[in-house]
């Protein structure tokens, strides 16, 4: 069976009756007005309920909000002492109600007062079984309303088919505002209370944060005494100090000038010597291709004396067959043979003659390119050199550049260090203050922690 919604019965109220109802009304009236627990109201609202309408069960749900709305038990129930219903109670306190299931979710979810006539045989009510070994029958649950928002349902058994009267709905509907004032001041009271364990934490914090800190300056200001009177004896020295320094920047300022000087002298002298370099590679450059034309002139020396001496070998063998032919003719080629005879020693010596002239020439070759060789070597030498002159050159460059920054800067720092004396006087004096002052300070701390 479903919820039923009943029309009042026409019913004359008694005295008695009307008290009654007035009874109930100022109990739980008087609880919400007095008490800031929550959970004494809704005893007090479970026990006026079951007594003033003589119902044997009562029980509170809690409701959770996050990603899904949950019903649980708040562990806060009433039971008459003659009704053995403690398996439905257990059943009761272990089970969980979403929205529309149930009894206690679908009073949640339409935010009314409503009933089942009889939960034995309720198609959505989980609990018939354990409802009905204790007797129990007619369900109603109220709905605990505060700003407009269901926080908890309270749900009420009897051993009778539940029929309420119209009086009791309208009752019912203002029961179910009545915790309004007890839930704002139960806010109030643990937001109270958590106020004030945060503000004696926060009390207590600041309070040993001050003792701390009144300690830490403290020290500070006798460790500042301390520093400053050292400071104070040596401003002195410092002032020596500064003195001497700007005496000795003066002299490095005097100093890289003379510097500068030399280095621009040897930065003369490295470009005179590239310049130089420079003409005996150029030189170099015109003699190795002398020598290389010399050797062109001594091959062709050579090619020369090659067709001589061919000649020469051919007439050696013209020499030959005449003196052949002037032993054949007999004292008719004496005279011819003479002249081959003379013409043979002449190829003989012109063969000498040329290999004499290869011999020297093959020397001059040997030589040409010993020397060319040579010339290569000392150019390639030439040439390390000149590059080698040429990054000396940038690196004196950068460094006459580099030296002109530093006297700039020696003169600046000559400046700026008799500044610093003078400063250092200052600051002389104003330690002397720091020290009459942390003295001061460090009195009044004593004072504060009462020493």
């Amino acid at each position: 069976m479903g919820m039923t919604n009943l029309k009042p019965n026409e019913i004359t109220f008694s005295t008695d009756d009307i008290l009654d109802v007035f009874e109930l009304l100022n109990t739980i009236t008087v609880t919400s007005f007095t008490t800031d627990d929550m959970e004494e109201w809704i005893k007090v609202f479970m026990t006026s309920i079951c007594k003033h309408f003589d119902w044997s069960f009562a029980h509170s749900y809690i409701v959770e909000e996050g990603p899904e709305v949950v019903l649980r038990s708040q562990k806060l129930w009433h039971v008459n002492s003659n009704v053995p219903c403690q398996a439905f109670l257990d059943a009761t306190i272990k089970m969980e109600f979403k929205p529309g299931i149930g009894l206690p979710g679908r009073v949640y979810k339409s935010a009314v007062t409503n009933w089942i006539e009889n939960v034995t045989i309720d198609e959505n009510f989980p609990r018939a079984e354990s409802a009905k070994k204790a007797g129990l029958i007619g369900g109603y649950a109220f709905p605990v309303i505060v700003n407009n928002k269901v926080v908890c349902v309270v749900e009420f058994y009897s051993k009778s088919n539940a029929n309420p009267l119209q009086t009791d709905i309208e009752i019912f509907k203002y029961l179910s505002y009545m915790a309004g004032p007890v839930f704002e001041r139960a806010n109030r009271k643990s937001e109270m209370i958590e106020l004030a364990k945060l503000l004696d934490r926060d009390v207590a914090t600041t309070v040993a944060d001050i003792s701390e800190t009144c300690k830490s300056i403290e020290s500070t200001m006798e460790t500042t005494r301390s520093m400053a009177q050292g400071a104070k004896s040596l401003s002195g020295d410092v002032s020596l100090v500064a003195e001497s320094a700007s005496n000795s920047v003066s002299l490095v300022a005097a100093a890289t000038e003379q510097l500068s000087a030399s280095i621009n002298s040897i930065e003369d002298s490295i470009l005179a010597s590239q310049n130089t370099t420079k003409e005996v590679v150029q030189r170099i450059g015109k003699s190795k291709e002398k020598v290389e034309t010399l050797r062109s002139s001594a091959h062709q020396i050579g090619n020369i004396v090659e067709v001589t001496r061919a000649i020469a070998d051919q007439t050696k063998l013209l020499a030959l067959n005449a003196t052949i032919e002037a032993a054949r003719a007999g004292d008719f080629g004496k005279g011819f043979n003479v002249v081959a005879s003379e013409v043979k020693k002449l190829a003989v010596d012109t063969v000498a003659a040329t290999d004499g002239i290869t011999q020297q020439i093959s020397m001059i070759h040997v030589s040409s390119e010993n020397v060319q060789a040579d010339f290569n070597a000392l150019k390639d030498c030439l040439s390390e050199l000149f590059e080698s002159i040429s990054s000396i050159s940038l690196v004196i460059e950068e460094q006459v550049k580099t030296t002109r920054e530093i006297s700039e800067s020696a003169q600046v720092s000559s400046t700026n260090t008799k500044k610093a004396q003078q400063e250092v006087e200052d600051i002389s004096s104003t330690v002397g203050d720091i020290d009459v002052q942390a003295r001061d300070v460090f009195q009044d701390v004593q004072a504060m922690t009462g020493k």
